[in-house]
Order: C-alpha cells, then structure tokens, then sequence
C-alpha cells in the first residue's frame, strides 16, 4: 500500500449507534435499491477476516506491514483493557480499515433492511399499524428497519409464544421505535387481524383467514402453503436476473424500475418472503466502514 491505511475501531456500541442512525438506514435504502437495478457494482470491494488471526493470507510486503500494525492495535486495545475487535473490514478502494467487535449483529441487518424497502413499495398507503410475530434474532432489526421504511406507522403489536419474553421485547421496543407498542396475546390471531404491516420472525401458526385485505406480509421464515396460496407474493431479484421469479412472481427491482404493478388490486395480500441477495451483505459492510469513517463514529488506532 502507498500511504498508510486509516484504521478504526466500531465497539459494539458503535455498530448499534451506526445501524440505528435513520440518516445511515435511509442510506442503505438506496445502496440496496441501486443493487436491485444494477446500479452498485454486485462484487464488493471489501476484505474481511478474524482478527485473531491479524493475517489475510500470503501477498505483498505491504500487507505484511498491515498485519503487524494491526497485531499491535489488537494487542494494544488488550493491554488497556478494551474488547478486542472480532474482525477487521477494509476497503480495497481507499484502504479504509474497520476493526469491528460484535460483527455478527450485522447479520440481522443484512435481512431486516431488504424487509424495509419491500415495505416502502408495497405497504398499503398510510400504514398505521405494524404487527411482529416473534422476538428472535431478527426482531429487532426488523422492527427498527421498518417503522423507519413506513414513518406513518403508529402502533406496534408484538406476538410470542413466552409471554414475559415478550413483555421483556415490548418494553425494549418502545424505546427502539420511538412508536407505541401493545403487547397482544401469546397467539397471533389477536395480532395479525389488527395489522396493515405483517412481520413473520418466528415460526408461528398463521391462518390465511386472519390476513386483512389490502396488508403487506413480510417472512422471514418458511411459511404454510395455505398462506402463500392467498398472497400476491414479490420477491427481489438483483440486476441481470429476469423481471418475474422462476414462477412468476413480481420484483422489487421490477415494481421501482416501473415494470411492475405492486398489487393487482386493493383486496390483495402482497407477500415478501426474505431471501438471499448476491453481492447485499458485502455492500452493507462497505456502507458501514465507510459511513464510520466519514462521520468519524467510533476511536482512531
């Protein structure tokens, strides 16, 4: 490397303040939009690797300049007592350096936010209420993401199957939101009914008959024929693959380019069922290390 890399350190707390900042989601609102209609380049730019081992493998003098610096900013953060950084995240393109601790949190946001730009173009308009079933690993995530997608949305009601869990969630929630949230019953019947927005995280029983006409229906899980059967679904579909799903579903990618209708009619059940998007969680990353160092989030090594 010609000049010496810039390197930072995101504790966990950093990350958080990162991925909850609105300026920062709307942000990768339009980092995936711009990969759904080929606009952002599928390959990334980003190396990754343990920080235990300080080493990306065999290559130049200047990357065995790079592991000793960074063997020192690990050893460095031990002996002043701080949490050692689990990964390091570097830019190819300008050498900037995220040393990260508790990177896998970026998982959740790596499926929550695809969720949050379906939400912007399928939402029935004015969406007031949001309906989450479950609490697990995506719940949180989720729920930030998309009362920042849908701005209009008032009332969260939260659904699981261990009741003080969810009570627990709730309290947390309110406050990640910033938007009311009632605590239903442990069942989703006493959930779903009362939702323009439906949020699947868990596996949870779900009955066709419960869905209003005209809601959305977000799934991060698999979810039962009956259900899927009612649902106009949409899926995402990155740049270069066809218009409509192998079966023949609707796109994100094809509904913002203006090919696509979102719904058929205002009766209809849109469903988007998460799935995996080639080159999304490395343009995520990327969006990370380079919002940290431009807004100066976290502590220089």
């Amino acid at each position: 490397m010609d000049r010496e890399p810039r390197l930072r350190l995101l504790s966990s707390m950093d990350l958080h303040g990162v991925l909850h900042d609105p300026e920062f989601l709307e942000f990768l609102f339009q980092r995936l939009e711009d990969l759904l209609l080929g606009a952002a380049p599928r390959r990334g730019t980003l190396l990754r690797w343990p920080a235990r081992t300080v080493w990306p493998g065999p290559g130049t003098r200047g990357l065995w300049t790079l592991r000793a610096r960074l063997a020192h900013a690990v050893r460095a953060a031990g002996s002043r007592g701080e949490v050692r950084p689990d990964e390091f995240w570097i830019s190819t393109e300008d050498g900037a350096m995220t040393a990260v601790v508790g990177p896998r949190v970026v998982r959740s946001w790596s499926a929550a936010v695809p969720s949050g730009l379906a939400a912007r173009y399928l939402a029935p308009a004015a969406a007031r209420s949001l309906g989450l079933l479950g609490t697990g690993e995506h719940a949180r995530a989720t729920l930030r993401v998309l009362t920042q997608a849908l701005p209009s949305i008032s009332v969260v009601r939260v659904c699981a199957a261990d009741l003080e869990e969810a009570r627990a969630f709730a309290g947390a929630a309110a406050r990640l939101a910033d938007v009311p949230v009632v605590l239903a019953e442990v069942t989703p019947r006493a959930v779903v009914p009362r939702s323009d927005v439906v949020a699947v995280v868990d596996d949870v029983p779900l009955d066709p008959a419960w869905l209003v006409p005209g809601s959305l229906l977000i799934s991060h899980r698999p979810l039962p024929d009956a259900v899927v059967s009612v649902c106009r679904r949409v899926g995402v579909a990155s740049h270069g693959s066809r218009a409509h799903g192998r079966d023949g579903h609707a796109t994100v990618a094809g509904i913002a380019r203006g090919e696509e209708r979102a719904r058929d009619g205002r009766a209809e059940v849109a469903l988007y069922q998460f799935s995996e998007i080639d080159g999304w969680d490395t343009v995520l990353r990327e969006a990370v290390v380079s919002w940290s160092h431009r807004r100066g989030v976290g502590r220089p090594l």
